[in-house]
């Protein structure tokens, strides 16, 4: 597993929180499955996912393919979702056995699989500051990434890690202020920054 950490605007958080900001991300990425698999409450706003939907708009905007394996709202959890469209892709790509292993409800699956236009993937989950992994995880996700070495041909990992890497944990942190202006203004004023931690 690779730890990385992606930096976010303390405003988008709270413009999140007051449903001024989701209504734009899904004008932008409504027709990804990241967006149509939200069932929103009735504000339009989701109550969880803030950290995984500012990660998946990541992987959108570099071409990757994004599914949550929980939508967050069903505790069915994903593998019982036979229709769900995430499902049967990561299906049919690593395959029944691996499907059940990686997405098994206890301990919880990781946030996210993401594919990429050749259909090698890997997996995430999003930790907001503050959050850590639980001990379950921490016992879990080196064994789905010792699974999945074990298990799946290295063609169907996503070139996106480094070699040997199936997993990737990425912390959320707010962003540092730099005098009067944040760091985000000095980087490029819209994109939130991305670093690789390991």
């Amino acid at each position: 597993m690779i730890e990385n950490t992606f930096t976010f605007r303390r405003a988008d958080r709270e413009m999140y929180r007051a449903g001024k900001l989701f209504p734009k991300w899904k004008q932008k990425y409504g027709p990804t499955m990241l967006f149509r698999a939200i069932k929103p409450d009735s504000r339009q706003v989701p109550p969880y996912g803030f950290g995984e939907l500012m990660v998946g708009m990541h992987y959108l905007d570099m071409g990757f393919e994004v599914f949550w394996t929980d939508d967050g709202t069903d505790p069915r959890w994903w593998p019982k979702a036979e229709a769900d469209p995430g499902y049967l892709k990561t299906l049919a790509v690593l395959g029944e056995d691996a499907t059940r292993f990686v997405c098994r409800s206890h301990p919880q699956p990781p946030d996210l699989i993401v594919f990429d236009r050749r259909n090698r993937f890997f997996l995430v989950e999003v930790k907001l500051p503050g959050d850590r992994l639980t001990d379950g995880q921490k016992q879990f996700f080196p064994n789905i990434e010792r699974y999945l070495a074990r298990m799946l041909p290295k063609a169907k990992r996503s070139q996106h890690l480094p070699r040997g890497h199936w997993f990737e944990l990425m912390r959320l942190r707010v962003e540092k202020r730099i005098g009067s202006q944040n760091a985000q203004e000095l980087f490029d004023g819209d994109l939130p920054l991305f670093e690789n931690v390991s």
